[in-house]
């Protein structure tokens, strides 16, 4: 059965939301190996893409944007609308975008954002009862859990 787990984030300024998520992407690697970064826009793919190349020697995670090598090549992707190469069957899909991505169903583990202002708040909401309608088992947990 798919499952959907939703990460709530902090009230904290940007930096730290974008260091959380960062973790949690090294803790998703470290369990799963493949997996696909869906990022809002480019701008954010780069910021994420940066701030993952910040990360220490000793715990640096393979990863690329979508499109700078060959598909597949590095075990974490990072993609966005417009830009969605063909979804890894064997990748767990991990959603920063406000909408659900383009492939969604396609993947059996899903990881969300729950942002902590209202209006994404709102709009996870929305991606929660689109994955729920869609047969995933669901679970939300704080970014610092799991």
């Amino acid at each position: 059965m798919p499952s959907a787990t939703f990460f709530l984030l902090p009230q904290t300024d940007k930096a730290q939301q974008l260091d959380a998520i960062c973790a949690k992407i090294a803790a998703l690697f470290r369990q799963h190996k493949n997996l696909r970064v869906y990022a809002a826009s480019q701008e954010q793919a780069e910021a994420l893409d940066e701030a993952l190349w910040q990360t220490p020697a000793d715990s640096f995670i393979p990863h690329q944007l979508s499109g700078e090598a060959k598909a597949g090549e590095a075990p974490v992707e990072i993609t966005w609308e417009g830009c969605d190469s063909a979804p890894n069957p064997r990748a767990v899909l991990f959603n920063l975008a406000p909408q659900v991505p383009t492939n969604a169903q396609r993947y059996q583990q899903i990881y969300d954002i729950v942002p902590a202002d209202d209006s994404g708040k709102q709009q996870a909401r929305e991606r929660y009862k689109h994955y729920r309608a869609n047969g995933y088992q669901m679970q939300t947990l704080a970014i610092e859990e799991h």
